[in-house]
């Protein structure tokens, strides 16, 4: 006989249809005393931050909800994922209840906070106005979301990130999503972060999304960024996240399918005027991370690769299948940016598109290659298959090191409307020849219009009699990637010059 008396809150059957036995609910117009069903709704989304069982889904009403979110619970593989999530498509907005939260360890303080936790989903929220105090003894350091600790298996999709400022004068530091591995030897790892919107971030010295510390095996996909003071998107090491240095690396991780513009630091309060330091992807310093079919334009520098601690090296990545145009500064920069800092090792630059860069005329040009310290035995990083056309300044290479450390191989220079230059070693060379004998590398180059289809409207996918058509090198699928910008096999017949294959 059924007790029909009986409260039976994780079973409900509503407009909606039969609902999951694990389903909780939260509006804005309820208790939290209350069951947390959709009859009965918690107030608080933190009420079901510490309440939610393995497998459940927290199901949010659409509203306002003026609260800081910790999460205090965690699925499991046997349980199954802990989903918080807004109901039926209805807009949820969490921003900052008002006050200013002060950080405990000097890592970001999560508007919505994930650490030590594992098998959480957070998918298709909006989290905004969360600004912390100017006077650096306030010791706020504000995030959209944060993911720290040796956080497991988790997901951050389809959430959207704005209005987050470090300070209201902009000189402090913060983070759009933020995803730290502050332990040893136990990594952040399996961690997704995809398909979410971050914009109109005002960072400091930070990053709109970011990867710093032990954080192994990790992957930030089809996320759009735009309109912030600084990086979008960086994989770090090396800055005493982690405990134990030897983990103290953002690795193994796939940078993909992003849309990252209006980039720049210039009028950022941290920085002195003009910086132009604010890259659409950075690698400081992390280690096996792939950037690929990425779409990058108006930033300062599209993609940079590099380190900042003397010794220390960017190594084993690669940027490949990129469309990167019309950024401020250099489509891509390798090595770093003085003599006293790291450099990059054994990475590949490997067919992308690099147009129209270096818009403000900083002399840097398409590919910038800065310092590499070390020995000849650091000359394992290959550029290759890429097609670069120039500004009509025609800076291809722009270097002032006496010393690189990379491989030139099988790419296509665009002379249209423009005479070219290379710099090697300090020195200017204005044809493929003259550039060809003193680095000694790129052969299997030319100089020709890659035929695009439409270089006015930026449709530069080459036309089918282009010159770039199977001249490019295959170095393995593991360099060259699956797979071109749009998806395709990257290798039919032999492999093209560019992003795009025929």
């Amino acid at each position: 006989m059924i007790n029909t008396m009986r409260i039976m809150p994780l079973l409900l059957i509503s407009a909606c249809g039969n609902l999951h036995a694990a389903d909780y609910f939260v509006s804005t117009t309820g208790k939290d005393t209350n069951v947390g069903t959709l009859v009965a709704p918690w107030r608080s989304i933190q009420k079901a931050a510490q309440s939610a069982s393995p497998g459940s889904t927290v199901n949010i009403l659409g509203g306002t909800y003026n609260e800081r979110v910790v999460v205090q619970v965690s699925g499991s593989a046997a349980g199954g994922i802990i989903v918080f999530q807004n109901y039926a498509n209805q807009k949820v907005i969490v921003q900052s209840p008002g006050q200013v939260f002060a950080s405990p360890d000097g890592f970001p303080v999560g508007l919505f906070q994930i650490v030590d936790k594992s098998y959480i989903t957070l998918k298709g929220l909006e989290f905004t106005n969360y600004i912390g105090q100017a006077a650096a003894s306030a010791g706020t350091f504000p995030a959209g979301i944060y993911v720290g600790g040796a956080s497991t298996n988790i997901k951050i999709l389809n959430n959207i990130v704005h209005k987050i400022y470090g300070s209201s004068n902009g000189k402090s530091g913060a983070h759009g999503i933020a995803v730290y591995g502050t332990r040893a030897p136990a990594s952040a790892n399996t961690i997704t972060v995809d398909g979410n919107t971050l914009y109109d971030l005002k960072l400091g010295q930070s990053e709109s999304m970011v990867f710093n510390g032990n954080v192994d095996g990790f992957k930030a996909t089809n996320n759009i960024i735009y309109n912030s003071d600084n990086i979008g998107i960086d994989a770090i090491g090396f800055e005493k996240t982690s405990p134990d240095p030897a983990y103290d690396q953002a690795r193994n991780g796939l940078i993909a399918s992003n849309l990252i513009y209006n980039i720049d630091s210039n009028k950022n309060p941290a920085y002195p005027p003009n910086s132009n330091g604010a890259d659409g992807i950075y690698v400081d310093g992390g280690k096996q991370i792939v950037i690929e079919r990425n779409t990058i334009h108006h930033t300062n520098i599209g993609i940079e690769m590099a380190s900042e601690h003397i010794g220390l090296t960017t190594s084993g990545s690669i940027a490949r299948n990129n469309i990167v145009y019309s950024n401020y500064g250099p489509g891509i920069s390798l090595g770093g940016y003085s003599t006293s800092v790291g450099g990059t090792e054994n990475c590949s630059v490997i067919g992308n598109i690099l147009f129209g860069n270096d818009t403000r005329n900083t002399g840097s040009g398409e590919l910038q290659l800065q310092f590499f310290p070390g020995t000849a035995s650091l000359n394992s990083n290959l550029v290759a298959n890429n097609i670069v056309s120039p500004t009509k300044a025609g800076v291809i290479i722009s270097n002032a090191s006496a010393f690189q450390a990379v491989t030139f191989k099988s790419n296509l220079y665009d002379p249209t409307n423009k005479s070219l230059s290379w710099s090697w070693k300090n020195k200017q060379y204005t044809t493929l020849a003259g550039f060809q004998s003193a680095s000694g590398s790129d052969q299997g180059s030319l100089v020709s219009d890659p035929t695009y289809i439409n270089r006015l409207t930026l449709n530069l996918s080459p036309q089918a009699s282009s010159p770039a058509k199977d001249k490019g090198t295959y170095i393995s699928n593991a360099i060259n990637g699956d797979v071109d910008f749009v998806g395709n096999p990257r290798v039919v017949g032999n492999v093209d010059i560019g992003a795009y294959e025929q």
